[in-house]
């Protein structure tokens, strides 16, 4: 039962997802099948034949009637439905069969030239695929980026196809033939296939991905450039979608000179966790890990049994797309582990025994610090865990954020009086008071609207004439 707008409460009812339901002159089904709404455009088109068959009207008649009776009635839903190119040409030599001779005009008539326009000798005729295509881009151009019920869909639709693939820009800007292995089929996705098989490009998409760190690249863009089959890249997006990854940074360590054994053996990392949101899925089989870890060595790393990558990452350009657990103080030499309620404290100890690795460093827990500690001056760490839990860590490496590298001589800036001096702006000599000391964050907060500047008129001391 669900209350409607006028406040009565109604029945849901329930359909089977193949069983055929019209709306707004649209046939459709749950399962977004187009068979009933081809069979709904084939009776039309057979009750036209047996009409136009009977026609006793004079050709030029018949050929008003083909032109703005029936194909207007084919044309109506198909920019709502998947119908392909060769399904909508099936449709068309089954109308024109019967309709041409009725109008006048060989039955043979060559189907390029059937579309053609008049002044080019042609007969004018639509082209059913391409008519349907044409409107889907009109309303695609004419919603999305909107906040219409469709253009919010639309957005959402674009954003999952985008993680789904792991590609960085607008999916609709990629090879169909390529990329289209990686996604579902739908609406989307036909228009998709049109676009990319005409060279369209499309512009203004806000939500474009970004590189987290320094040298950091998109995990399935790598594997479709490096050539591996449609197959293989299926098996590939799998693991990768099962790990939460979308960028190389997903599946290195804290340094970023290595791919974690977690990334490698397909194991999820608890203590670092996207901000995106992921279809539930099961683990993919053993086979799949092992194309997994073969591609991963291929495509990133310097060796073919190794974890070292060919080009490590560098430092973190952003933070948006992975919350994490773990951090590091390079200066206290103390990592962090960062809970929901409190902050745990590891300092370096012996008592674990040698690692097969130089570079591993052991940590143990020594104490809990209840206040929060601000993450600022902190570097993104990655550890493995002890068998028996996290009272013993091993600590994998850490790299500084892009903007915690500043320059020894490199002057803070912390006010605006800062900023101007720092510049080439020369402003004449007024009387500008405390303006000059709003802060770096004050002007963050102006920038985004926070605050907003008043005055009261007492800066106007006396006029000042400024020569020109």
């Amino acid at each position: 039962m669900l209350q409607d707008d006028d406040g009565i409460t109604r029945p849901i009812a329930r359909y089977e997802k193949d069983e055929p339901r019209e709306y707004l002159g649209v046939t459709q089904t749950a399962d977004t099948k187009n068979d009933k709404q081809l069979e709904v455009i084939y009776s039309h088109v057979q009750q036209w034949n047996d009409v136009i068959t009977k026609s006793k009207l004079p050709t030029i008649l018949n050929l008003q009637a083909l032109m703005n009776r029936i194909h207007k009635k084919i044309q109506y839903p198909l920019p709502a439905t998947t119908i392909s190119e060769q399904q909508l040409q099936e449709v068309s030599d089954l109308l024109y069969t019967t309709s041409l001779p009725k109008c006048g005009i060989i039955r043979k008539f060559p189907i390029r030239f059937r579309t053609l326009p008049i002044h080019y000798f042609g007969l004018g005729m639509p082209d059913l695929y391409l008519e349907m295509q044409i409107s889907k881009l009109k309303e695609f151009i004419h919603h999305c980026m909107t906040e219409t019920v469709m253009g919010q869909q639309l957005q959402y639709n674009l954003e999952m196809l985008q993680i789904q693939a792991g590609v960085q820009d607008i999916i609709l800007n990629y090879a169909f033939s390529k990329y289209s292995c990686l996604t579902y089929s739908g609406w989307l996705s036909h228009m998709w296939e049109f676009a990319s098989k005409y060279g369209y490009t499309f512009r203004g998409w806000n939500n474009k991905l970004q590189h987290q760190r320094e040298n950091d690249k998109f995990i399935m863009e790598e594997f479709v450039k490096y050539g591996y089959s449609k197959q293989k890249l299926l098996t590939l997006n799998k693991c990768r979608m099962y790990l939460n990854a979308i960028t190389l940074t997903d599946l290195v360590n804290g340094r970023g000179n290595q791919i974690t054994t977690d990334s490698m053996m397909g194991r999820r990392n608890d203590s670092r966790r996207s901000t995106f949101q992921w279809k539930t899925m099961n683990r993919p089989g053993y086979n799949s890990w092992l194309v997994w870890s073969t591609a991963l060595r291929q495509v990133f790393c310097s060796t073919d049994n190794g974890h070292s990558l060919t080009v490590a990452l560098g430092s973190w350009l952003h933070t948006k797309y992975c919350d994490w657990d773990w951090y590091f103080d390079p200066k206290k030499d103390v990592l962090y582990r960062f809970l929901e309620r409190h902050v745990i404290q590891y300092t370096p100890t012996t008592e674990r025994k040698t690692s097969t690795r130089s570079d591993c460093k052991w940590y143990k827990a020594r104490n809990i610090v209840k206040d929060r500690m601000l993450k600022d001056g902190l570097e993104r760490a990655s550890i493995e865990k002890e068998s028996k839990g996290v009272r013993l860590v091993s600590f994998q490496g850490s790299a500084p954020h892009v903007n915690a590298q500043q320059s020894p001589n490199e002057t803070k800036i912390e006010n605006l009086q800062q900023v101007v001096e720092a510049s080439d702006i020369h402003l004449p000599p007024l009387h500008l008071h405390n303006i000059m000391s709003i802060t770096t964050s004050e002007m963050r907060h102006l920038l985004s609207s926070q605050y907003r500047i008043v005055a009261d008129g007492s800066y106007k001391r006396k006029k000042v004439r400024i020569a020109q």
